[in-house]
């Protein structure tokens, strides 16, 4: 909240304050300190960065989508609704969004943009084709 759920500030913050670290501390604090307590909390997050991370891994090798149809639903869904991607959403504000491979819409009015729910993720979180 203290950056308003701009991802990129919070990056920012987060590598200011680990880059100020020891080596040795970062080492011992990534085996110690695990990130389960955020994602238990919001498991959206784990979700959406898990989906949208293992694309920008898969999209520039050529690979495709190996997501049920479910889990792209979920993560479409969360994109649009949760405040923590409030900042991703206002990219496809004022737009029906329809998913042209699973079944998921979004919106009432305004210009549609079908596409695959593997695209319309990528587009909603900023990412290219």
């Amino acid at each position: 909240a203290a950056v308003r759920f701009d991802h990129d500030a919070y990056n920012r913050r987060a590598a200011a304050r680990w880059a100020a670290r020891p080596v040795d501390d970062l080492v011992a604090a990534l085996r110690r300190e695990r990130i389960t307590a955020v994602f238990s909390m919001m498991p959206s997050l784990l979700l959406v960065d898990t989906v949208v991370h293992h694309q920008d891994i898969r999209r520039p090798l050529g690979l495709g989508t190996d997501f049920p149809p479910e889990i792209l639903t979920a993560t479409l869904t969360a994109l649009v609704t949760e405040g923590a991607f409030a900042a991703d959403a206002r990219r496809v504000a004022g737009r029906r969004l329809v998913a042209t491979d699973v079944d998921w819409a979004h919106g009432d009015g305004g210009p549609e943009l079908r596409a695959p729910a593997e695209e319309l993720i990528m587009t909603i979180t900023g990412r290219s084709g």
